[in-house]
């Protein structure tokens, strides 16, 4: 241990141990695009990295993301298949002091993997990525942050509001209070705690002691990119993972409350919803002529590319919203509300059209159907405004410092 300990000050190589409840690869959905770009900017900078996750037989995935990242992956077996039914959720809820999600992640085989690893490698730092690991590794004597992502008391509220069955209110209520006890009690434990947009730091530094840092996520704009491929006229686009609630809510508003009023001043206007695993209330929607449901897409950038508008209409968000910066890193004229925005700071009113009322949207919508220049016009500074102001280096850099900071603070 003192060898390790002489020579990580004579290399000046930060170790880190990273926790993460899944296998960052392919960086094909939010969680998965801010882990892998996460660790990518820590390799980036000369840190010595460990990840430890859960898997589900994704031995490729491992491979790859090793290969790619030139990282030591720790894999733990995990049995856990889905989310369960919502009323397995509710009892589960009731019957348990954890939140749904930290008590699906916590296993004590993970927390032993944690005590094995840093009694044998002298580890700098402990990085815990999303809140369902939160209870992870607090027992270890090293810095610690916590990459929450987001606010789950945020997100609790939005989804007792906007929820209509009782069943679903009930599961959102008794996750708020267990949520707003771990903002309360846990979050406190960690050294800097992470989230992606300013709404969801107010919310985490309402409560006390707890030293909340915004880093947003950003963009690979050499990926995402216009590839100017042939439009599909009258289109529009919703992408999103779809077994997301907020997402799925979105689909399903937009389908069954927005849409009809397009369809009745543009008849030939054609829906596409593109994201994997769809409910199957989702799903029956498609009829394979006016409303597209898609599921699972390898590369979701023709898609982006050949619609002529991106329609974002979340109900219940927080964070911030990847869809809607992917879109703009492609110059994609975009509709989206309020609190789809509301994560994004800084940017023109022509980039992004903003509109909560049913009626509203839809008439956004025509109206950049209807208006040729408008719509060639609208989002055309988005990809200026994401290169500036949301790029994963720029993240990195913030990280870097903390952690450096940190390490240095905590220097023994």
């Amino acid at each position: 241990m003192a060898e390790s300990n002489s020579r990580n000050a004579q290399t000046n190589t930060i170790r880190v141990l990273y926790l993460d409840h899944m296998v960052p690869y392919p960086p094909d959905d939010g969680l998965r695009i801010r882990s892998f770009n996460i660790l990518k900017e820590m390799v980036n900078r000369g840190y010595e990295v460990t990840l430890l996750c859960f898997t589900n037989n994704e031995t490729k995935n491992v491979e790859a993301l090793g290969n790619c990242l030139g990282i030591n992956v720790i894999t733990l077996f995990s049995e856990r298949t889905g989310h369960s039914h919502p009323v397995t959720r509710i009892i589960l809820s009731i019957f348990s002091k954890k939140p749904f999600y930290v008590r699906y992640y916590w296993h004590p085989r993970f927390n032993r993997a944690v005590k094995e690893l840093t009694g044998k490698v002298n580890f700098d730092l402990l990085f815990v990525f999303n809140s369902c690991l939160v209870l992870s590794g607090l027992d270890i004597n090293l810095p610690r942050i916590h990459d929450a992502v987001d606010s789950q008391v945020l997100s609790c509220l939005g989804g007792f509001k906007n929820s209509k069955s009782l069943v679903h209110r009930l599961y959102y209520y008794l996750e708020y209070k267990k949520w707003a006890k771990v903002h309360r009690e846990i979050y406190p434990l960690y050294d800097y705690l992470l989230v992606t947009a300013r709404r969801d730091a107010d919310v985490v530094s309402s409560y006390p002691n707890t030293n909340v840092i915004t880093i947003s996520n950003g963009i690979d704009t050499s990926y995402f990119k216009p590839l100017h491929l042939e439009g599909i006229p009258l289109s529009m686009l919703f992408v999103g993972i779809m077994d997301a609630r907020s997402n799925s809510d979105a689909a399903l508003y937009f389908i069954k409350e927005i849409y009809p009023r397009i369809k009745q001043r543009i008849p030939m206007a054609r829906v596409y919803i593109v994201g994997r695993n769809p409910p199957m209330s989702l799903a029956r929607m498609h009829d394979g002529q006016n409303i597209f449901v898609t599921g699972y897409v390898e590369d979701v950038r023709p898609y982006l590319d050949r619609c002529q508008v991106v329609v974002c209409p979340l109900r219940m968000a927080t964070g911030i919203q990847n869809k809607i910066l992917e879109a703009m890193a492609m110059n994609k004229p975009i509709v989206t509300t309020k609190i789809g925005v509301g994560g994004i700071e800084g940017y023109a009113e022509q980039d992004i059209i903003v509109a909560d009322d049913v009626e509203d949207f839809a008439q956004r919508v025509i109206e950049l159907f209807t208006n040729r220049e408008l719509l060639q016009k609208t989002g055309k500074g988005g990809r200026e405004f994401v290169e500036k102001n949301y790029t994963w280096a720029s993240a990195g850099n913030k990280i870097d410092r903390l952690i450096k900071e940190l390490v240095k603070s905590r220097a023994y």
